[in-house]
């Protein structure tokens, strides 16, 4: 307002109101600036979480294959060996029929004992089961955090 004058111009009232508006807008910019730039922040710490969660349920369900494959081979290699003293047995001792008889019944006793197939379809279900464990662990937390941010 110039000197001298009682009351503000048209003018000098309109640029006083404009520079109000503008710095109430460039502060509310900056407000929700801030506030994208965290809930960004928030979404790439879940996301990141998530695949971690993920992965370690992968290599949990890999690791949990492997180890049955492990199993089976040792199984097997069990088998083999019981399998082949059988056999040497059978060929060490004399030929009558109460010991082959009784090598044979052997033999048969044993295979029962062997373990059950590796199941392809089990294993993949128990790593779906746990990759979808850490999905809803992921939801729940980001739920959580979006009713955090709706208060």
């Amino acid at each position: 307002m110039a000197e001298g004058k009682a009351f503000p111009t048209f003018e000098e009232s309109k640029s006083d109101g404009e520079n109000i508006v503008r710095a109430k807008n460039d502060a509310h910019r900056e407000t929700e600036k801030e506030n994208q730039q965290k809930l960004t922040g928030q979404q790439r710490s879940a996301m990141e979480e998530g695949i971690g969660n993920s992965e370690s349920a992968a290599s949990s369900a890999s690791g949990e294959a492997q180890s049955q494959w492990q199993a089976k081979v040792a199984a097997v290699d069990a088998q083999h060996g019981r399998e082949v003293s059988a056999a040497e047995k059978v060929q060490q001792q004399p030929t009558d029929r109460k010991t082959a008889y009784q090598a044979e019944l052997a033999q048969r006793e044993a295979q029962p004992s062997q373990d059950k197939p590796f199941d392809r379809k089990a294993a993949y279900e128990a790593a779906k089961r746990q990759e979808g464990e850490a999905a809803r662990e992921v939801k729940e937390l980001r739920e959580h955090r979006n009713d955090h941010w709706d208060r």
